[in-house]
Formats: C-alpha cells, structure tokens, sequence
C-alpha cells in the first residue's frame, strides 16, 4: 500500500508539474483531471474545467472530430495542429499530442497541448528575412551583376567590329562571344525575377501566377499550367505575396528534388478556404530525402501558418506529389 501511494503521489507530481498543458478525458472527451499549466494556459481553474466537455480549450471542428472517431487503446493518434481558446475567449495555435491510457476504471485519453504562439512568431520572421533577402539578391543580380554584364557585352561589340573592319578571322568569334554574353544577361534577369514576385498589388495572383509559370518555363524548361477560379476572391497584399511564395518554393523543390517536368498549380475556393494546390510528376516525395528539403517545406508551413492556414504535401493516385496550401478567407470575390 506504501509503495502504490509513493507511486500515486509521484504520478500526481509529474502529472501536475508538467511543463505543458495535461488533461485526461474520457471517451466521450469530459475532461477527468487537467494540471497546473493548463489553469496558466487557458485561464480556467481545474474545478471550473472538471466534468466540462474538452471542446472548451480545443473548440475547432477537427478536435471534435477526434474525440468523435474514438481512441483505442492500442492507438495513439500522433501529433496535430489546433486553435486552443482561452477563457477570456481569445484563439492561440496548439500542438497536442493524444494518447490512450487503461486504468483500471476506465479508458481515458491524455491531451498534451502546448502553445506554439511564441514558435510560429519566430518561424514567420525567418519566413520573413527569407522573403527579403531573395528581394535583395534579386537587386544585386539586376542592378549589379546584369549593368556589369551589359557593359562587357558593350565592349566585346566595339571590339567584334573593330575586328570585323580590319577582316580578322578572329571577328566572328567575338561576336559569338558578344551573344553568349547577352544570353547570360537573359539569364540573370530571369532569375533576378524568380527571386523577387511582380508586383502583386498589380492585379495580384491574377497576374503574378501566370507570370510565374512562364518565368520558370523560360529558365528550366519545364510545362507550368495555372488554372485560376473565373472570379479569385478578395486577398490582402500579404496573402498574395506568400501564397506566391508557397507556389515559387514548391515549384522549385519539384526541380530540384524531384526533377519535375511537369508542373500545375490550382486555385480553387473551398467553402471559407483558399486551397492552393502544386502537383508534380516528379520523384515521389519520401521521408529519406526529406531531410534535404526540410528547410524549404518548413517555410512554407510557416508561410501558410501565418496566414491562419495549413501546408501539407501528400502523394497522389496517379504517382504525382501535390503540394497543398489552404488559408482561411475573410472578404468575397471580386465583382
């Protein structure tokens, strides 16, 4: 007896001091028992919350939606993202983890939740430096690199026609020189444009999309469909430049990872959402290689996250990887 009360109190000392927010539910989702941090977390004194329903910290469909399915006990339904709500009413993004436990009255659910406000914070500033130091290399590469290229291009012509004047045999290799050295002039313009968006508050991803796909045609010689809804609804600056983030990163993982030639990208509205969906026929996305492109998708989860939304990426029937970017909306369409 000695020894199960040892065990029982250290249980209760793990349990209340944890450093995130427990509660134990039952399969219905009343909550049972909830420790120090949740009270710091939601607001919610433990009394208040006992025997209440777990829909009052996790009130989004989704964690409805699991409790509903049920947890067996030789389940654990993993990590997953969710808007907790405070007392006072106010929505911060969760990570919670469920897992069953059996005692030896009943099955219950342990939900960790931890707040991932802080977190997301600093990811959507890295997302952010991220943005301007491709619109600064952008600069380097038009203003710098392209006026430096164009002048020896300037030069090489002068001395290709002085050349040509004095009929040296040499003159036609200047003037294949004075080609490549304007093709490359082609070809940092292109990139410096991939870098950095057209000006999205021109017509927005109307304009900027379709303008996009055609850049990075020219560049990497890939086909790049966009279809577009007929009537796109209503964005704020923000929103279209980092879905067109989201679209120029996809793209570019699908070339550089999965060595795509073909590429599309889908807009379409669905109910209150934005969906935004990349597919490609490249290599098949695997979590081997995802070590190689992790920076890259963890940005645009950031980028979507900022936004209020969601970036997965899953494999389709046909064998294609389709990125998918789904943000909340908050105006209608356009008339």
């Amino acid at each position: 007896t000695t020894e199960l009360e040892h065990s029982q109190r250290r249980f209760e000392d793990l349990f209340n001091y944890a450093p995130d927010a427990l509660v134990m539910t039952d399969q219905s989702g009343t909550i049972r028992l909830a420790n120090l941090q949740t009270e710091k977390m939601f607001g919610w004194s433990r009394d208040e919350l006992m025997g209440r329903s777990i829909e009052i910290v996790l009130p989004s469909s989704r964690g409805s939606e699991m409790f509903g399915e049920g947890i067996r006990p030789h389940e654990d339904a993993g990590k997953a993202s969710l808007q907790g709500r405070r007392k006072d009413g106010t929505e911060f993004p969760l990570e919670i983890r469920m897992s069953p436990v059996q005692t030896e009255e009943a099955q219950l659910t342990t939900v960790a939740m931890r707040d991932l406000s802080e977190r997301m914070q600093l990811e959507q500033e890295v997302a952010r430096i991220s943005s301007h130091e491709q619109e600064r290399l952008a600069h380097e590469l038009h203003d710098h690199l392209g006026a430096y290229l164009a002048g020896v291009a300037f030069r090489l012509k002068t001395m290709a026609e002085s050349l040509e004047r004095r009929s040296t045999p040499e003159a036609s290799d200047a003037h294949q020189l004075v080609g490549q050295v304007n093709e490359g002039i082609d070809l940092v313009r292109n990139f410096a444009r991939l870098l950095a968006p057209v000006d999205l508050a021109i017509g927005g991803l109307a304009v900027g999309l379709p303008e996009l796909a055609r850049e990075m045609e020219k560049t990497f010689e890939l086909a790049c469909e966009v279809k577009l809804p007929r009537e796109l609804p209503e964005l704020t600056q923000e929103q279209s430049t980092q879905l067109y983030r989201v679209a120029q990163e996809a793209i570019r993982n699908a070339i550089q990872h999965g060595r795509a030639r073909v590429v599309s990208i889908h807009i379409y509205r669905d109910g209150p959402h934005l969906v935004m969906a990349i597919s490609n026929d490249g290599e098949r996305w695997s979590h081997e290689v995802g070590s190689r492109r992790g920076l890259g998708l963890r940005i645009m989860r950031h980028r979507a996250a900022g936004l209020g939304g969601t970036f997965t990426l899953q494999q389709g029937s046909d064998g294609t990887t389709e990125a998918i970017c789904t943000v909340p909306l908050s105006s209608g369409p356009k008339s």
